[in-house]
C-alpha cells in the first residue's frame, strides 16, 4: 500500500468515525423535533395523515399541489455492506 493510498485510508476511516458519532449525538433530537412539527402538522386529520393544498384552488382553477403527512416520521438505516457515499 502506497502513502497516499495508506492517507486516503485513514482519512476514510476518520469521515466514518466522526459521522457515527455526530449521527448518535443528534438523531435522536432531530427525530423527536420531527416527530413534534409531524403532530401539529397532521393533528385534524384522519388516520393520523392529513393532506394539505399549495394554494387552496377550486377543482376548476387549475391543478393545485397536494401534500399529504403521516404522523411517524420516515427512519433510514445504512445498508449492510453499502459503501459510504459522500457530497463533497
Amino acid at each position: 500500500m502506497s502513502a497516499k493510498q495508506a492517507h486516503a485510508a485513514a482519512a476514510d476511516l476518520g469521515a466514518e468515525f466522526v459521522r457515527e458519532r455526530v449521527a448518535r449525538r443528534y438523531n435522536s433530537t432531530t427525530g423527536a423535533l420531527l416527530g413534534a412539527w409531524l403532530r401539529l402538522l397532521t393533528a385534524g386529520g384522519t388516520a393520523d395523515t392529513r393532506t394539505v393544498l399549495a394554494f387552496g384552488l377550486s377543482a376548476d382553477a387549475g391543478i393545485d399541489g397536494a401534500f399529504t403527512f403521516g404522523s411517524h416520521p420516515l427512519v433510514s438505516h445504512r445498508l449492510q455492506g453499502a459503501a459510504l457515499r459522500s457530497n463533497t
